[in-house]
């Protein structure tokens, strides 16, 4: 078995390279859902909040 290299600190990389983490950032993990709904519900929430994910994260502030 071969040992794996950090990419990271070869060509110029450094120990803390990349995106952070979402709980690195202070932030909620992420849950991924499929959801059946009709086009015109996903229609009517790209046009009042951008996307969907927008849409409920307003459902879920109020």
């Amino acid at each position: 078995m071969k040992n794996k290299i950090d990419k990271r600190k070869f060509n110029g990389g450094h120990k803390t390279a990349g995106r952070k983490s979402r709980e690195e950032q202070g932030l909620e993990p992420v849950k991924n859902t499929t959801v059946q709904v009709e086009p015109s519900v996903i229609d009517k929430c790209r046009e009042k909040y951008g996307s969907l994910a927008n849409a409920l994260r307003f459902a879920a502030a109020h």
